[in-house]
């Protein structure tokens, strides 16, 4: 049981809630994208120093779709 970076994406979307209002795109254009249905994927991970764009990103998404996931295991 160790620890895997590619186990879980430090981003995921909820695709059933996901309504392609385009905020992700607007937040962090470098990560967001549409697919073909007009729905968010991520395209890039980001680094620690893009969270910030990354979260907002996330907190401005109006279904909340967007789910930041943080490894926050030992107390940061």
């Amino acid at each position: 049981m160790g620890d895997s970076p590619a186990a879980t994406p430090p981003v995921t979307v909820d695709r059933d809630l996901c309504i392609g209002s385009g905020l992700c795109l607007v937040y962090a254009p470098d990560f967001f994208t549409h697919d073909d249905d007009a729905k968010a994927v991520l395209v890039a991970e980001p680094t620690a120093a893009d969270l910030a764009s990354v979260r907002t990103a996330v907190e401005a998404c109006p279904t909340s779709a967007l789910v930041l996931h943080t490894g926050s295991r030992s107390g940061a």
